[in-house]
């Protein structure tokens, strides 16, 4: 029993409506052509259905070698566009850096001036700091200046002592000359 459940059913004959040859034949010695019952039985039996479908076949491959060509035209392009669009990555990603750069140089000059403006915050802000400050270096200065007015003072005085001093050592050179030979004065000033 089990094995007729197993066994496949062939479906030999077409459960459909059942047109007796008989009368498609009439149809056809009438008209000469099939009317709508021939065609009718025509799709119900597949009979003169396969050139249709053959037909079909090679207009679907139509269509699907044009779609083909369609996928594979718009694969080139967007494979174009692709290479267009990492080009212009790259050159963003060039001009990105430089302006990485030129931040990092604006942003060390908004430390140095900052650094400038907490000096002349301070300076404003707690003067007396600043005049202690210049006060002292005032101070050295003028300390420094007291000492060039007394240092000044006693080289003037050699200074203006040297020609003296020079004019008598001139004189005892002059004495002292002729008491040596010629040859002996020149040894000794050379």
């Amino acid at each position: 029993m089990v094995k007729k459940l197993m066994k496949p059913k062939s479906n030999k004959t077409n459960p459909g409506l059942f047109i007796p040859a008989d009368i498609i034949a009439e149809d056809m010695k009438k008209t000469g052509v099939s009317n709508k019952v021939s065609s009718f039985s025509r799709k119900l039996f597949h009979k003169g259905g396969k050139d249709k479908s053959e037909v079909k076949a090679l207009s679907e491959v139509k269509s699907n070698t044009r779609t083909l060509a369609m996928v594979l035209r718009s694969e080139r392009e967007l494979l174009n566009q692709n290479k267009e669009y990492e080009n212009e990555i790259g050159e963003f990603k060039f001009i990105l850096e430089e302006k990485n750069r030129e931040v990092e140089k604006l942003k060390d000059l908004c430390l140095k001036q900052r650094e400038e403006i907490k000096a002349l915050k301070s300076a404003i802000l707690f003067p007396d700091v600043m005049n202690s400050q210049l006060q002292g270096l005032l101070q050295k200065q003028g300390s420094e200046l007291e000492q060039a007015k007394q240092v000044i003072p006693t080289l003037q005085r050699q200074v203006t002592s040297l020609p003296g001093q020079l004019q008598c050592l001139a004189d005892d050179l002059a004495e002292v000359q002729p008491s040596f030979p010629i040859w002996t004065c020149e040894f000794i000033i050379k």
